[in-house]
């Protein structure tokens, strides 16, 4: 899948591959790609009122996509070394083209919470 925005993101716990009632579940639901990690981590930066974005790797097809060889472990071990690779030139372009300058509203999305106290 290449660089995208506006894909929805389907938390997946694992680690483990899911089962094929569930991935054709997650397809229903006009999921784009299913993960085992980004949701606690986007709640997390959320409450700490933190800029954050997902940088999602594709590692293989869910077990729905019947014309893909099965995945083996080799093969995700493969991709994983070539994601990591991306991974760094794409943070390496990130930071030489970052602003100082913060365009979003992150740093008061707390503001209207409904809370007691504020930190």
């Amino acid at each position: 899948m290449p660089p995208s925005t506006g894909r929805l993101f389907c938390h997946h716990r694992g680690p483990r591959f899911s089962t094929k009632a569930e991935s054709n579940t997650y397809r229903a639901w006009g999921m784009s790609i299913v993960g085992m990690t980004a949701a606690p981590e986007a709640f997390l930066a959320r409450e700490a009122e933190m800029c954050y974005a997902v940088m999602a790797h594709v590692t293989d097809y869910d077990v729905w996509h019947v014309s893909e060889a099965p995945v083996t472990v080799e093969m995700i071990i493969k991709t994983l070394n070539q994601n990591t690779r991306t991974a760094q030139q794409s943070i390496h372009n990130l930071v030489k083209a970052l602003s100082d300058k913060r365009t979003c509203t992150c740093e008061s999305a707390l503001a209207n919470a409904l809370s007691p106290t504020r930190p």
